[in-house]
């Protein structure tokens, strides 16, 4: 799990190769920037919210940063509250306002993944249940995508299409950000997307998408 992009340098790159090398997939939120890094791989689910909605309830999960932008990502979490949930963070202070992580390591989390990744090698057969709840997700996107008719998710998914390599993108609050979330799946071309989170998300959008463009 990963979400929030304050995960330090070099994360994306070892998240993807701890997926890799232990078999696990990787629930990436939107604003996490792990889904559209040039590290990406398969295990890095494109849709990670339509899996989430069938999801098995793995043996372990390993949380990073804050609080994902999915809600089907943060119910899932709640049904696997029985089982061991990491919540890793850089400092003392967490994003866990559901109470379902039930350790806190401190930790860098880029030499976290790079310590676990080299521990051993292992190939979980659940990984393939997972990978074919998101093949499934992309083909129905592709397919709700595909006619002339406008929405919100075919947008973002022809914008996420169109932008060069490493465009930064502010997204606003609600809906534009779930649709995004929900049509845009995974690339390698380095997008940054960015958008407000807290008790809205609604104030500020205009203020932080002027910083955004200023600092560019």
């Amino acid at each position: 799990m990963c979400s929030s992009d304050l995960l330090g340098a070099g994360f994306h790159k070892a998240v993807a190769a701890l997926a890799q090398q232990r078999g696990i997939p990787v629930f990436a939120d939107l604003l996490s920037g792990t889904r559209f890094d040039p590290a990406v791989c398969e295990n890095i689910l494109a849709y990670p919210d339509q899996v989430a909605r069938t999801a098995p309830i793995p043996d372990w999960i390993l949380r990073f940063a804050g609080t994902p932008v999915s809600r089907a990502i943060a119910d899932w979490l709640s049904r696997s509250r029985e089982v061991p949930q990491i919540v890793v963070s850089a400092t003392e202070r967490i994003a866990d306002p559901t109470g379902t992580g039930s350790h806190v390591l401190t930790a860098d989390a880029a030499g976290l993944c790079e310590a676990l990744a080299n521990d051993a090698s292992c190939s979980e057969p659940w990984l393939a249940q997972f990978l074919v709840r998101d093949e499934a997700a992309s083909a129905a996107a592709e397919r709700v995508c595909r006619n002339d008719d406008v929405f919100e998710g075919s947008v973002m998914r022809s914008l996420a299409t169109a932008m060069p390599q490493g465009t930064t993108l502010f997204i606003g609050n609600s809906l534009a950000l779930r649709s995004a979330d929900w049509f845009i799946g995974r690339s390698r071309k380095g997008l940054r997307i960015l958008g407000n989170r807290g008790v809205s998300g609604i104030d500020g959008n205009i203020s932080t998408a002027s910083g955004i463009a200023a600092s560019l």
